[in-house]
């Protein structure tokens, strides 16, 4: 990206100078600007650009992209309807309709927008993984393992695809179905990376901390060149006990030369419950430097007061909001947030009996009875995907 970006920016200065009145061309780097994460500067572009021609699709829809990006789905939805008015035909802005009003706990619409998505994609699949993932934000494993196995068929070399397969079989404990598709995965794509990466949760589901240090000895993870890939392999290294590697990992991505202090923090990932900078928080707390962890800690909890109040209502943010709480000893607001996250489709019953950040809660009775509750929610899911999966 940063390659494209460097040839693009010359020629896109060259040319608003020879027309600075031209939509497109803000619309074009306003794009450019959110791929990079340089996201103030993309939002002015693009705004620039519809407050120039109102009837610039495009960029009502990049728009929309951006604010997605940023947990702002109330905006997103708003900058979308401008879209489809104007470009009512493109699946692409109905299935990123169907997200924003998936974040907004607007379920029927949302699996309306997918469906028209879905009947109007010709190529590319989407529609397809935007039903699958409003199926998993409502907590239906089943149905969202149909839709991914759907976009698999299309697209079988998408290493994203059985990244997100896997997830949900470990969601609810099927850890021999995901090691199968890390394997088809490995197979098809030969990323050997996410695979090792992948498998260190199946390993330490199936083994615990033990297995999970081999795998990460023999892996090779620790000398990735890529800074998500050394955050996620510190996660590891704190599951099997190893402080100091996890430390060590940590230095190593912030080093690395793809390292963006902004997506350690990332909303995208922050509503699926899932944040870097807890990791490091964590790591920090591991080796005792409890101020700057509880710095990150307040971090994450001011991204998500913020998409909380942009309207995003999912799982994911409460998740996150009840590991960071629990982390900074407030047990009965982290409660309160495990149990909305509940109600709302989280699933990860194991996992939070498992992973250090909500340690803090095991010795209460109300996490026991919520722990319990999604069991027995996780057992007839078990059962639907099993069915689904035999056919």
């Amino acid at each position: 990206m940063r390659e494209v970006a460097a040839a693009a920016e010359p020629l896109l200065d060259t040319a608003l100078r020879l027309d600075p009145q031209l939509s497109e061309l803000y619309t074009v780097r306003g794009a450019l600007r959110s791929e990079e994460l340089h996201l103030d500067e993309a939002q002015s572009d693009l705004q620039h650009a519809v407050a120039m021609n109102p009837n610039n699709s495009w960029a009502f829809a990049e728009l929309g992209r951006l604010y997605t990006m940023e947990g702002r789905p109330r905006d997103a939805l708003e900058a979308y309807q401008h879209t489809l008015v104007l470009d009512p035909l493109d699946f692409l802005h109905h299935a990123r309709q169907c997200i924003a009003l998936t974040d907004l706990n607007r379920y029927q619409e949302a699996a309306t927008a997918c469906a028209r998505a879905r009947a109007l994609q010709d190529q590319g699949n989407f529609g397809t993984i935007a039903t699958g993932w409003l199926a998993r934000t409502r907590g239906d494993i089943p149905e969202a393992l149909k839709w991914n196995a759907e976009a698999l068929n299309s697209e079988p070399k998408d290493i994203d695809l059985y990244k997100q397969r896997a997830d949900l079989l470990m969601t609810i404990g099927l850890s021999a179905l995901a090691r199968d598709t890390y394997q088809r995965a490995l197979a098809a794509t030969h990323n050997d990376e996410e695979v090792h990466l992948g498998m260190a949760a199946v390993v330490y589901k199936d083994g615990g901390a033990a297995p999970l240090r081999s795998h990460l000895a023999t892996s090779g993870l620790d000398g990735s060149a890529q800074a998500r890939i050394l955050l996620k392999t510190a996660y590891f290294h704190l599951l099997a006990g190893d402080d100091a590697a996890a430390q060590q990992a940590i230095a190593r991505a912030r080093s690395a030369p793809d390292f963006n202090e902004a997506e350690v923090n990332d909303p995208w990932f922050a509503r699926w419950g899932d944040s870097d900078l807890l990791t490091v928080a964590q790591s920090e707390l591991r080796n005792g430097d409890q101020e700057a962890a509880n710095r990150h800690l307040h971090e994450i909890l001011t991204l998500l007061d913020r998409e909380m109040a942009a309207g995003m209502d999912r799982f994911g943010p409460y998740a996150l909001r009840a590991q960071v709480l629990a982390l900074l000893g407030d047990s009965g607001g982290a409660m309160q947030a495990l149990t909305r996250a509940a109600d709302l489709g989280w699933r990860r019953e194991w996992w939070a009996q498992h992973e250090p950040f909500l340690s803090a809660l095991r010795g209460r009775n109300d996490f026991r009875a919520l722990m319990a509750r999604v069991a027995a929610s996780n057992r007839a899911l078990i059962a639907n995907a099993q069915a689904q999966l035999a056919h």
